[in-house]
């Protein structure tokens, strides 16, 4: 009986310790992440209502384009597809404007990398 309660307790503790371990993150659809990125952006460069609108449409199309590769099983190309992206958001855009989306852009890809204990970054989510 001892070993069973003893066994239980184990089991209840591991699943306990996996559970707080596993980092879920929100898979929010393309329209909210559109909006939180390009929210984002405008607090980097000042840009007008009608710029983040044509921007947010940019966005949405990106995401869901995204999204669609990976649920037909592919695994999307992702320098082609936001190369495509960067081109239309830079037809929206100054240089100036452009060359500060792009150090926005870098900084958001370096966010989810982290310094393991040899000083080397790996991304948080394992790509």
């Amino acid at each position: 009986m001892k070993r069973v309660k003893f066994l239980i307790i184990i089991v209840f503790m591991s699943t306990f310790v996996v559970n707080a371990q596993r980092q879920e993150h929100p898979n929010f659809d393309p329209k909210t992440r559109a909006t939180r990125t390009i929210d984002e952006l405008t607090k980097q460069i000042t840009i007008t209502q009608s710029i983040q609108d044509s921007l947010k449409v940019v966005f949405i199309n990106f995401f869901e384009g995204m999204r669609k590769e990976r649920e037909s099983g592919n695994r999307p190309d992702m320098l082609k597809m936001e190369s495509k992206r960067d081109l239309k958001v830079k037809s929206f855009l100054t240089n100036e404007q452009f060359k500060a989306y792009q150090k926005f852009m870098e900084d958001r890809k370096n966010r989810g990398n982290r310094p393991n204990r040899d000083g080397m970054h790996e991304r948080l989510d394992g790509r």
